[in-house]
């Protein structure tokens, strides 16, 4: 993680965060110390990324309880201590799953998009 930067700010600053996922394939989700960007880091290779998304995560990951509300209002609840949700709104998520996120952002009032690389994840989320 020590060769990363943000991609926003550039920053090698991040706090760890702990938001109940698996991270051996993604990586683990970070907050950037200067900007507030939340990322993955280590970042996958870009050939690692496309594997990933084409099979695994719109298949058997999918399924599983990682990407359900309760996460979603678990992220929520981590990054609400860390940072002003409103000050930070409008919310962009890239990999936005089903979108469970995007609706607890919204349930809250905060305006939130969303764009998700999976097609299969994608029409799962538009057809919710």
């Amino acid at each position: 993680m020590a060769d990363q930067t943000c991609n926003l700010c550039g920053s090698r600053v991040f706090e760890a965060l702990d938001l109940g996922e698996p991270v051996a394939r993604t990586g683990r989700n970070v907050l950037c110390a200067n900007c507030g960007l939340m990322f993955h880091a280590p970042a996958m290779s870009a050939e690692a990324m496309r594997a990933f998304y084409a099979a695994e995560y719109s298949g058997e990951y999918s399924a599983s309880e990682t990407i359900s509300r309760e996460l979603a209002r678990q992220r929520l609840a981590v990054l609400k201590q860390r940072i002003d949700l409103d000050r930070a709104a409008p919310v962009l998520e890239i990999g936005c799953a089903q979108g469970e996120f995007l609706a607890e952002l919204g349930a809250l009032g905060i305006a939130a998009e969303g764009v998700e690389p999976s097609r299969a994840m994608a029409a799962r989320g538009r057809d919710a």
